[in-house]
Order: structure tokens, then C-alpha cells, then sequence
């Protein structure tokens, strides 16, 4: 789908609030969210990536998923093309940012969806 198109659709879908006011929204609601849980969460999530494989010190990994969650949020979880085209682009740059493989980003990846499901499908 064309860039032009997404984001025309994904304004439709937000009643005509732009992207960017809407993008900023999540972002603080999700920080809102997460700030008091941060320590909990990032302690499941790290447990995690232990599990599936992961070496990083516990302050890297958080480093690393920052990045993550930063590159990735809009565009996975909202479907906004501002920040990526693709989740494939924003996949890169998370890559490109960390310093990480593929292999990394993917430990890091699953070690969020695993435990708070990063990802959904929408049906429309």
C-alpha cells in the first residue's frame, strides 16, 4: 500500500486526529502505563530473553530495548507510518541503532511479545 494511502487510513481510522497528535498520545499513555510497572515488566521481559537464549547484562538488554520499543511502538502496535514505512524499516533501525544481529533483535523482540503479546492483527 502506498506511504500517502497508509497514513490517510490511519488518520480515517483515528477520526480524522492527526498521527502525529495521536502518536504522542500512545506514547505517554504507554509510559503512563508502564512507568509503575516498568521494574516488573522489564524483569519478566528480561527473564524471558535469558530463557530463549540471550547473553546481554541486564543493562544493555534495557539499553537495547529502548531502542526497541522506541523504533518499533508506532508502527507495530498503531500501524502508523510516520516514524517507518514498514515494521520491516523500524526492524532495521532498531538493528542499525543497537549495534545488534538480527539474531539479537529477534531475542529482544520475542522476549516482549512472548510476555505482553507486541504484536496484533487487525481484521478490517
Amino acid at each position: 500500500m502506498k506511504d500517502k494511502n497508509r497514513k490517510a487510513m490511519f488518520a480515517k481510522k483515528n477520526d480524522g486526529v492527526s498521527s502525529k497528535s495521536v502518536k504522542k498520545a500512545n506514547r505517554n499513555e504507554l509510559l503512563k502505563n508502564w512507568s509503575s510497572d516498568i521494574p516488573d515488566k522489564e524483569s519478566e521481559y528480561y527473564s524471558e530473553y535469558k530463557k530463549l537464549g540471550g547473553k546481554q547484562k541486564k543493562s544493555q538488554y534495557r539499553k537495547n530495548l529502548n531502542i526497541f520499543l522506541d523504533e518499533t511502538y508506532d508502527i507495530y502496535i498503531d500501524g502508523n507510518p510516520d516514524k517507518h514505512e514498514s515494521r520491516d524499516d523500524a526492524n532495521w533501525a532498531v538493528i542499525k541503532k543497537a549495534g545488534i544481529s538480527v539474531r539479537e533483535f529477534n531475542l529482544i523482540f520475542h522476549s516482549v511479545d512472548n510476555v505482553d503479546g507486541y504484536t496484533w492483527l487487525d481484521d478490517d
